[in-house]
């Protein structure tokens, strides 16, 4: 869910634009402030997930697992550092990614659902009925 929100900020703090006063200043601010606090929300719970989750029987079936690990905390670094929307949609992509390896370890399917709000990035779902 961070991922999708700190895609979510950053389409907002485009459309903010430069700021012209100082409540665009405000916004601009508060914005930046959430996008970074939810880009380390996806960094922390990946980690956890990782380390807690992903042992020898996971990773046997996932090899891949450490390195697209290493993509989501540098993805999410640069949505911390940087404004570029594609940093965004990228990093969903790979949580996605991390999603999908993690439910399939657990035996249960996905499926992709657009986000609800803008920009309705695609994201992996376990179907759970």
């Amino acid at each position: 869910m961070g991922s999708s929100v700190t895609a979510r900020l950053l389409l907002l703090i485009d459309e903010l634009g430069a700021p012209k006063s100082p409540d665009d200043f405000a916004k601009l601010s508060r914005l930046t402030q959430e996008k970074e606090k939810h880009a380390g929300i996806v960094k922390d719970e990946t980690v956890v997930i990782w380390g807690d989750y992903f042992k020898e029987k996971q990773i046997e079936m996932f090899p891949e697992i450490h390195d697209l690990v290493h993509s989501i905390m540098v993805k999410a670094s640069a949505c911390k550092q940087e404004l570029l929307l594609s940093n965004g949609s990228e990093l969903m992509a790979l949580v996605n990614k991390f999603g999908e390896a993690f439910w399939a370890s657990k035996g249960v399917d996905t499926k992709t659902v657009n986000a609800p709000y803008p920009p309705n990035l695609p994201m992996v779902v376990p179907i759970l009925d």
